[in-house]
């Protein structure tokens, strides 16, 4: 086993000293596994007429760079409920033996991670929790919105994010305390005990239970709304027509899908995404400090 441990804010860094090119080395050999995670994906949606979008960092990767933004350290994609489900009946049975399927959440709300087997990359000070600690490609569900919610999204979006982080499991709300404990807010302690007294609620209704809150409250289940989003997710900005087509771009050496309502979710997401963030920027600013640890 090969146990590599850097900063994360290395990347796009060329290699001023052999510190950083170490560095650089890593976070583009983390990269490389996630792109190789994806093109297995692709090859299982392409063999069985599932779609899928690219999202997030990812869609802007694909519109501004034509592939994984250099400093970018992870990939997203988006399917539909109906594609999302054909996809997990498949990939089981088709996704590279290399990988692993973890489902995150409960049949209401849910994500796939697809994690490379023998793969350890987490924060240094989560080793310890039992969470997905693997280079992965993320996979979100999309689902119908009911039209209510757009207009009340300033008060139902604050009420999701409260069941959101109420039904996290406890190694999840310490990997949360832990990175609150290295923030430098005057008032830690007071999101702390407010996370903490949320898992009351978990131990009540349950995670399923909770799920099912948002989802009842958000999903419409006739399948006849206007309008699309991720749930899970704050929607503000960010829902988008159903009635978008699947186009197609180039993604490093790859050709996949978008959404051809690209501009409207990247705006809606980053503002003027095809302006270059500074160059003290260019790091993957949410983690501080990683462990990468492959086996060979």
């Amino acid at each position: 086993m090969i146990q590599e441990t850097s900063s994360s804010k290395m990347a796009g860094i060329s290699g001023a000293n052999s510190n950083e090119e170490r560095n650089y080395k890593d976070f583009t050999r983390i990269q490389h596994i996630a792109l190789d995670i994806l093109k297995d994906i692709v090859d299982v949606c392409d063999r069985n007429g599932i779609d899928y979008i690219l999202y997030y960092g990812s869609l802007l990767g694909a519109v501004r760079h034509k592939g994984i933004i250099p400093w970018d350290n992870d990939i997203d994609i988006a399917m539909t409920r109906d594609n999302y489900e054909q996809f997990l009946k498949v990939a089981p049975q088709q996704l590279s033996s290399k990988n692993r399927i973890n489902i995150m959440g409960s049949k209401w709300m849910s994500e796939l991670k697809i994690g490379r087997k023998g793969t350890k990359y987490c924060l240094n000070f989560a080793q310890d929790l039992d969470i997905m600690n693997q280079v992965a490609v993320d996979i979100f569900r999309i689902d119908y919105i009911r039209p209510y919610v757009l207009n009340w999204l300033p008060v139902l979006d604050p009420f999701k994010n409260l069941l959101r982080h109420a039904k996290l499991s406890w190694d999840e709300k310490r990997l949360l305390f832990r990175c609150i404990d290295r923030s430098t807010h005057r008032f830690k302690w007071v999101y702390k005990f407010a996370l903490a007294s949320l898992h009351i609620l978990r131990l009540v209704f349950t995670e399923s239970g909770l799920d099912w809150a948002i989802h009842k409250l958000f999903v419409d289940t006739s399948y006849t709304s206007p309008h699309l989003g991720i749930i899970q997710n704050p929607l503000k900005h960010r829902p988008w027509p159903a009635s978008f087509k699947y186009i197609t771009m180039p993604f490093n050496d790859m050709i996949v899908k978008a959404p051809d309502c690209y501009d409207l979710l990247l705006r809606g997401h980053y503002g003027d995404y095809m302006k270059l963030p500074p160059e003290n920027k260019r790091y993957p600013s949410h983690l501080e400090d990683w462990i990468l640890e492959v086996e060979e």
